[in-house]
């Protein structure tokens, strides 16, 4: 008690208690702010994973129908003619670049295509091509184009090749090696090794939909996922 019997706080005790409340609500706001970004972090990693699921079934499930039959007596040659759209030869089922994928096969009667067109009538040629346009996991099916997804950033493909005809891939390579003037495969001379492609590998890199979602903060997260696909129909 002082002379005049009041009571009261100092002006430095008021100035602790503010710098103390200052204090605390910084550290209030950081953890909002870490939380806030870690459920951004964790919401585009969810986004990529959906969309690499669902875009890996899908081109597995269409990739797989290269060389397929309604009629399996048919040979390869006999099945699927020369074509000049996507330059295919005389037996080949599968074409493509590194970033690119195009298959052929004959219509069950039952299987849509890639963009959701009921299926045409049995033993009709279908041509699929699957490709990134922008950042566009991109389908063309005869002359109709629709993309399928989108923020993909990157799409790698790899092509596993039957050298010595034993049913076997011997090795992966790249398409620009095979679409050459002179056609090598793992680094020989080879004829028609489109003929010889047994099974494709696949990389495709996805993106989150917004910025500040990686682990610096500056921009947006990319995760790859690879998946090797068997043409079964070859083995057929």
């Amino acid at each position: 008690m002082n002379k005049n019997g009041q009571f009261g706080f100092s002006l430095i005790s008021m100035m602790v208690a503010m710098v103390i409340g200052l204090i605390l609500t910084a550290a209030a706001i950081q953890v909002f702010v870490v939380n806030q970004q870690t459920y951004r972090i964790n919401e585009a990693l969810a986004r990529i994973q959906e969309n690499a699921r669902f875009a890996m079934n899908l081109l597995a499930r269409h990739i797989r129908m290269a060389g397929y039959r309604n009629d399996p007596s048919l040979d390869f040659s006999t099945a699927f003619p020369a074509s000049q759209e996507n330059s295919f030869a005389t037996g080949e089922v599968i074409r493509g670049k590194d970033d690119e994928v195009v298959i052929r096969y004959r219509s069950d009667g039952s299987w849509p295509d890639c963009i959701g067109n009921p299926a045409p009538t049995a033993g009709t040629l279908v041509s699929e091509k699957f490709f990134l346009n922008g950042t566009n996991l991109t389908c063309q099916s005869g002359t109709e184009t629709q993309a399928l997804l989108s923020d993909v950033a990157a799409m790698a493909v790899l092509y596993g090749i039957d050298i010595d005809d034993d049913g076997a891939v011997d090795c992966f390579d790249s398409a620009t090696h095979f679409n050459a003037a002179s056609p090598t495969a793992c680094g020989s001379s080879i004829a028609s090794p489109w003929k010889k492609i047994l099974s494709v590998r696949l990389t495709l890199t996805f993106q989150s939909a917004e910025d500040n979602t990686n682990s610096t903060k500056t921009g947006r997260m990319k995760k790859s996922y690879t998946t090797t696909i068997a043409l079964r129909n070859k083995l057929l």
